[in-house]
C-alpha cells in the first residue's frame, strides 16, 4: 500500500471513514415510488393517510373537499412563468363560421346556412371558443387579451 492514498490502511491511519447509507431515507424514497399519495407536494410522508393505509377503521377524522393531483405544486409553479407558445386558428376544425359566413349571416343572404346557424349556439358569431390545447398554456394566452370579458372557462 502507498503512502499517497490517505484513505489507506496503515498504522499511522488506523481509522478509515465511511459513509453509511441512509436507509430511513432509501425506504422513504421506496415508498414514495409505491404510494406518492402519502406525502405531500413538498416531499413529506402524511402520517395520517399512512394510517389510513394501515389500518382504516382506526383514522377519525373529519371529510373536507381537496382537489389533488399529480404535479399540483408544479402547476402552481409554472402558472406565474411567461410563456411563448402561440394560439394558431385552424379553419378547418373550426366550428366558428369564416369572415365570409358572418358577412353574408348580417347582409341576410345565404338563409340556407342561416337557419343552419341558428339552431346551433357554438356558430350563432364569434362570442364563443372552443380551443384545444395545455389548458395552462392557453389561459396564459388568453389572459391579457380578455382580462374581464370571460364569462365562462
Amino acid at each position: 500500500m502507498s503512502n499517497d492514498n490517505k484513505n489507506s490502511i496503515n498504522s499511522d491511519n488506523p481509522l478509515i471513514r465511511v459513509q453509511t447509507t441512509d436507509w430511513n431515507k432509501e425506504r422513504l424514497e421506496q415508498l414514495k415510488q409505491l404510494m406518492p399519495d402519502l406525502f405531500t407536494n413538498d416531499g413529506q410522508l402524511n402520517i395520517n393517510e399512512l394510517k389510513k393505509v394501515v389500518d382504516p377503521k382506526s383514522v377519525n377524522e373529519t371529510e373536507r373537499y381537496e382537489f389533488r393531483w399529480f404535479g399540483k405544486s408544479n402547476a402552481k409553479r409554472e402558472a406565474f412563468t411567461p410563456t411563448n407558445a402561440t394560439l394558431v386558428y385552424d379553419e378547418a376544425r373550426s366550428v366558428i363560421p369564416s369572415k365570409l359566413e358572418l358577412k353574408e349571416l348580417k347582409n341576410g343572404q345565404n338563409t340556407e346556412k342561416n337557419s343552419e346557424n341558428s339552431a346551433n349556439p357554438v356558430n350563432s358569431g364569434p362570442d364563443n371558443f372552443i380551443i384545444e390545447g395545455e389548458n395552462l398554456a392557453v389561459l396564459k394566452l388568453l389572459s391579457q387579451s380578455y382580462r374581464e370579458q370571460v364569462k365562462c372557462i
